[in-house]
């Protein structure tokens, strides 16, 4: 793939998450982007597709190149006036009543929280990547071509659920028979002197997705779409698609209470997978039916559903969860963006953030969560350098964060009497120690103990206890570039091995330990990431023999708290 033109970031994304026969299926299909020269991308591959990336050389794309037609811009005085009356400023575009064919950019405020019966306001959103020409740094203004295009997706909206809300409200956009839209090229004021204004309209990000009756996705590849285009190239180019490579436009989709996918001349809209079906289930092939279910099942991951907005409020540490695990697949231009992107999705006001010189916003980004997943513990990538917090990560975004081949499943409920098996109690939430020590979280693990007779430890080696028995443990590739040699239990007093699963193992922590407060918590220093199974388990004979060869001793310790820096 990548020598038929494709981006080394996406080739690496879909061989992680899509099986082979998805990844087939897209490269029948092709891409826009494989006409680009992506030999860039392959230098450093922890930075993404560089060609989606923005800098100061940007300029505003018209649809065709070599078209000079005219910038079109809403009134810039209405659009700060509606901000400072504390509205958000959504566009309709008026169509010509004379010869001269010129639209007419009218803009109104709407008031986020007044979201009528349908539990949405008569507005779409626009979700879209800078690098493919939308954006203007400049000014709030298009190429006219542009606008014309814009014009032509509204019409594609004709019976969607936004439409049918438009045409209920006495709006601007109804009388055109039309549909308004928040963009944010034309709807944040770009100007210094407006700053404040932009950080607000940054503060309503999340409101602004929710409230809206669908977000449009606008992407090169999906514009080739037409009506006559079946349900499987539909999801296979969303998930090929650039847009799904962003950070940006993961909150906007998984907000949107509908995603609108609009092509030439239709706009689809997948619901439930029985969207995904013709009327006559004959015609849809078996291969394509087995593939359909592959695909939707990651499509679903890019959607808005009830479920994640309600957790969002409702369960914080699965919101907090399920956008981890997402945007380890992402990324952006400007790094100090995923510190605000993560807070907007959360729901958290992003102010402190935007006070804060951007390498310097993970910390605080985290003292601000309403909770915190376990889950962060195990993040690939290097760690931060500040107290207290050096056990997280510097970033979530992709080649690190939360990967998806770990496997990382941690339980919900423990056994605190093993006399009672079946007396399960709910573990207790991660918290920031409040006195500044680390992660407070509640873990088993094996406690390694220190031999007389040191000797280095191998990256494969295995743990003794008496009542569990024997732990087949692995070194394995953090991408904090921190050598196994410096950070083995033999370079360590004390330490230990926090278990995410009780019984296996599987992905786990090697923490150094330090001692114990005055509450009995144990206070360790986040190492490295390794992998457990207990031996009896199936496993390689070749794993076992290595490890057999360093077996250290050790014990099992059921859960307590470990404060984790």
């Amino acid at each position: 793939m990548i020598a038929s033109g494709w981006c080394i970031s996406m080739v690496e994304y879909m061989q992680e998450k899509l099986p082979l026969q998805a990844q087939a299926f897209a490269f029948s299909l092709g891409s826009v982007r494989t006409f680009q020269d992506h030999s860039i991308c392959k230098d450093d591959v922890s930075t993404g597709c560089m060609l989606s990336r923005v800098d100061e050389t940007f300029k505003t794309k018209h649809v065709e190149a070599g078209c000079a037609c005219d910038f079109v811009s809403p009134s810039t005085e209405d659009v700060v006036q509606k901000l400072k009356d504390g509205l958000i400023p959504i566009i309709t575009i008026m169509r010509p009543v004379d010869d001269s064919g010129k639209f007419e950019l009218v803009v109104d405020g709407i008031e986020l929280s007044d979201r009528g019966p349908y539990g949405v306001c008569p507005y779409f959103a626009v979700t879209h990547v800078w690098s493919d020409g939308l954006g203007n740094p400049d000014g709030n203004a298009l190429p006219y071509c542009q606008i014309a295009r814009l014009e032509s997706l509204t019409r594609s909206l004709r019976g969607t659920f936004v439409d049918n809300v438009s045409r209920n409200h006495g709006t601007t956009a109804y009388e055109a028979e039309t549909v308004a839209f928040w963009l944010d090229t034309l709807c944040i004021p770009v100007q210094k002197e407006h700053q404040k204004l932009r950080d607000f309209s940054i503060q309503k990000m999340q409101e602004i997705y929710m409230a809206a009756g669908g977000v449009l996705v606008l992407d090169p590849d999906l514009q080739q779409l037409s009506s006559t285009t079946r349900p499987v190239e539909v999801l296979s180019r969303v998930l090929t698609s650039g847009w799904r490579a962003r950070l940006w436009t993961f909150q906007e989709g998984m907000l949107a209470f509908e995603l609108l996918i609009p092509g030439q001349d239709c706009c689809f809209t997948f619901s439930s997978e029985e969207d995904l079906f013709f009327q006559d289930m004959a015609q849809t092939e078996i291969v394509e039916r087995l593939l359909l279910e592959t695909l939707w099942w990651n499509y679903s991951d890019s959607k808005g559903n009830s479920l994640t907005k309600s957790d969002i409020s409702k369960e914080p540490v699965r919101a907090a969860w399920v956008l981890l695990k997402a945007i380890a697949h992402r990324r952006t231009t400007r790094p100090g963006d995923e510190t605000i992107c993560i807070a907007t999705f959360l729901g958290i006001d992003p102010t402190p953030l935007l006070k804060t010189p951007p390498g310097e916003r993970m910390p605080v980004l985290l003292s601000l969560l309403p909770a915190i997943p376990a889950h962060i513990l195990f993040t690939h990538g290097a760690r931060l350098q500040s107290n207290g917090y050096r056990w997280a990560p510097q970033t979530f975004l992709s080649p690190y964060g939360l990967l998806d081949s770990d496997q990382l499943s941690l339980p919900l409920t423990y056994v605190p009497d093993t006399s009672k098996p079946d007396a399960r109690v709910p573990i207790p939430g991660p918290f920031l120690h409040p006195g500044g020590l680390g992660l407070a979280v509640y873990f088993p693990a094996l406690r390694i103990h220190r031999s007389s007779n040191i000797k280095p430890t191998p990256e494969v080696f295995s743990v003794c206890t008496l009542a569990n028995g024997t732990y087949l443990v692995e070194a394995r590739d953090t991408g904090t570039k921190v050598t196994w040699p410096s950070v083995a239990p033999d370079q360590m007093e004390h330490s230990a091995i926090l278990l995410s699963n009780p019984e296996y193992g599987r992905i786990s922590l090697l923490v150094e330990v330090l001692g114990e407060t005055t509450e009995g918590e144990v206070i360790a220093k986040w190492k490295s990431i390794v992998a457990v199974d207990r031996l009896g388990d199936f496993l390689e004979d070749a794993s076992i023999d290595k490890a057999e060869e360093t077996c250290l001793e050790g014990g099992y310790s059921p859960f307590r708290w470990w404060v984790i820096d």
